[in-house]
């Protein structure tokens, strides 16, 4: 067997850099821990490289998300939180999973079902830890897994790139604040068996999870099995390294696509957003047909992800409005959640595609305090956070969903009864012209409007709704009335 060199400080140092070149060492930085021989090496090398500049280990923060999901599973968490708090001097936490899914529901799905809660708990504490930098553990053998579960998934070029080195922290869209948690993988380069050298060599302790060796349990497991394997079961094309190259290869397309399309956007195109309707008009290049269309497809998605109500939009998605967008009929169409329609000037108007039924109703979003005050933000139709100021306990359930259509006429006579008339005829007229007045957020009590707020419409009119206030930003963007 080859013996493997564990890593040195100055290599950890130079993987750190490639990940942010000429930021330095952040004032505040997250680490996610598991406990594993892989997160164990990446706390004890980022702790060294912090006492090498003389920097506090309190600033580290370390995450360790207790999942709940075996019986010592609580003890092992606390124990990594431990570890970390008195070897390093590392912040610790503790991040419980609560699950109220039955053990049946949970058997479905479980790996997606767990990444999902691990990462939103991170993120939610990222947050109130003000910490933008987190560090995972992620190495080649888990790029090489995932490469290959996507190739058996059918994935294109862009999901054989893999994990990204940096990426947004992800599965966090409804996280206030979480957009500005940045997520780094340095060691997706190096092999598993470096790390395990690291820690041996440094005698490092780690924790052992004995369920990711039964391949019968998650699909992860069953591919990490078959990669493992020694000798080899798999073609040299779908072994370890090959994987990772591919993923490399694929990447450094991707991002040579992305990088274009952010030039001729930032250099040939015209945009305006519109934050009160959640609506854009995009106006493209007189030589589009020039463009690449695998660049402009990234050039799209880079304009949709701002307004889409889809929490993520694939580039591969938008093939269909790369098509339109070059045919010469130039009809309206939907695409990633949107209405685009062509205006006489030639621009692209995008704005929110109409509700089904179906999706009217996830809208209807319910806030009930039973103390007064300012209610949790939570994020509205995947645009708008929106939160509420309910001045008494007890007061009446105030819903946002969808205006409909039926609601314009006693609308407009409680504008009459408020003297608000004119006002609200501007508004209708102006900003929330024909389809545009039904995918805006609409603050209703007892089955009345009270409000329009993303447009600064406030109602109000009766006792009960005094001193209700509602305060809604889009993705980073608004205000309060």
């Amino acid at each position: 067997m080859v013996r493997l060199n564990s890593i040195s400080l100055s290599e950890y140092a130079e993987f750190l850099h490639r990940l942010w070149p000429g930021a330095g060492l952040p004032a505040r930085l997250g680490i996610a821990l598991s406990g594993g021989v892989d997160s164990m090496a990446l706390a004890y090398l980022t702790s060294c490289l912090f006492s090498s500049h003389n920097k506090p280990p309190s600033a580290i923060h370390a995450f360790v998300v207790d999942h709940k999901a075996r019986p010592e599973s609580t003890a092992e968490a606390r124990s990594v939180a431990q570890l970390v708090k008195e070897t390093y001097g590392f912040t610790a936490h503790v991040l419980p999973l609560t699950w109220t899914l039955s053990p049946i529901d949970l058997l479905n799905g479980f790996e997606t079902r767990a990444r999902i809660a691990r990462y939103q708990a991170i993120g939610r504490s990222c947050v109130e830890n003000q910490v933008e930098k987190l560090l995972l553990a992620h190495h080649a053998d888990d790029q090489a897994e995932t490469v290959l579960m996507r190739l058996l998934a059918g994935s294109k070029m862009q999901g054989l790139a893999g994990m990204r080195a940096v990426a947004r922290i992800p599965e966090c869209g409804d996280v206030f604040g979480a957009e500005r948690v940045v997520v780094g993988r340095p060691l997706l380069g190096i092999e598993k068996g470096r790390l395990r050298a690291t820690c041996l060599e440094n005698k490092v302790c780690w924790f052992e999870d004995k369920t990711n060796q039964d391949a019968t349990l998650t699909r992860r497991n069953a591919v990490r099995k078959l990669l493992s394997a020694s000798p080899p079961r798999l073609p040299r094309a779908l072994q370890g390294p090959s994987l990772v190259a591919l993923a490399q290869r694929a990447e450094a397309r991707s991002k040579s696509a992305r990088d274009q399309a952010s030039v001729v956007l930032n250099e040939d195109c015209n945009l305006f957003f519109d934050p009160a309707t959640g609506s854009l008009q995009l106006q493209l290049p007189p030589e589009i047909r020039g463009i690449q269309p695998r660049v402009l497809q990234n050039l799209l998605a880079q304009v949709v992800e701002t307004i889409s109500p889809l929490p993520r939009v694939e580039t591969q998605s938008l093939q269909t409005a790369v098509k339109n967008i070059l045919s010469i009929q130039r009809k309206p169409f939907t695409a990633a959640g949107l209405k685009w329609t062509y205006r006489l000037d030639k621009t692209l108007f995008l704005q929110r595609q109409n509700y089904t039924s179906r999706s009217r109703e996830l809208c209807r979003m319910i806030f009930i305090n039973n103390s007064p005050g300012w209610t949790p933000r939570h994020l509205w139709d995947g645009r708008w956070w929106i939160r509420l100021f309910i001045p008494t306990p007890s007061h009446p359930a105030i819903s946002i969903q969808p205006m409909e259509e039926q609601d314009i006429g006693p609308l407009r006579e409680k504008a009459a009864q408020l003297n608000m008339a004119k006002q609200l005829g501007q508004v209708l007229k102006e900003k929330l012209k024909g389809e545009m007045r039904y995918v805006i957020p609409t603050v209703y009590c007892r089955g009345e409007v009270l409000g329009l707020p993303s447009v600064g419409l406030w109602l109000g009119g009766g006792s009960v709704e005094e001193g209700v206030k509602c305060e809604v930003m889009f993705r980073g963007r608004g205000g309060s009335v």
